[in-house]
């Protein structure tokens, strides 16, 4: 196979290394004109990692998968790192670079913008990395609950065995201090006599 020309290569880096976009109007009302939102067709490898470690993160914290923790910590890195819509922030909270997850949320999913993303972008690849991971911590979770499980299982096990050993350690210690008793009174016998 023969490889590819420098003049090929430029082609293929200027293809992959630029910043294509695309726009996505949503409609308004009587009181409001239409908005064109502006997004990105590709991220930075960089920011897809974060995306997708912090995203599954997100909904497997509690130990539990979330589905809307996944869906509402996604639209955040959506509009961050997908469009030009600013992040909307929780203003109920002290810190101040708290997301208002919940109107992320909106804006992504109740606008018509995630199908054209879906489309248009390199989103669909994205989730599939999210889906892969959130299935290897799901898996790992539960291999952990697994091996918990045996781990209470092998030391009831040993508690059981114990309790039986002891037993039988003192039933012998018994016995050998009876044995000793009748020498003793046997051995005084023998004297008396």
């Amino acid at each position: 196979m023969k490889l590819m020309t420098k003049k090929e290569m430029k082609v293929l880096d200027k293809v992959v290394s630029g910043d294509l976009t695309g726009t996505f109007q949503v409609s308004g009302d009587e009181d409001a004109a239409a908005c064109v939102v502006q997004y990105r067709r590709r991220i930075s490898m960089e920011k897809m990692l974060m995306m997708v470690d912090t995203v599954a993160y997100a909904a497997t914290c509690d130990e539990d998968y979330n589905p809307i923790a996944r869906d509402m910590m996604l639209s955040r890195f959506i509009l961050e790192y997908f469009t030009n819509i600013p992040v909307p922030m929780d203003k109920q909270q002290r810190d101040s670079q708290v997301a208002d997850l919940a109107k992320c949320y909106a804006y992504v999913f109740q606008t018509g913008l995630y199908q054209q993303l879906m489309v248009d972008t390199e989103l669909p690849f994205i989730e599939g990395y999210i889906d892969k991971r959130l299935a290897f911590a799901i898996e790992e979770q539960h291999g952990m609950n697994h091996l918990a499980g045996k781990v209470e299982q092998l030391l009831e096990e040993a508690l059981v065995s114990w309790r039986n050993l002891s037993a039988q350690i003192e039933a012998q210690a018994e016995m050998q201090s009876g044995q000793a008793s009748r020498n003793a009174a046997e051995i005084e016998k023998k004297e008396l006599s």
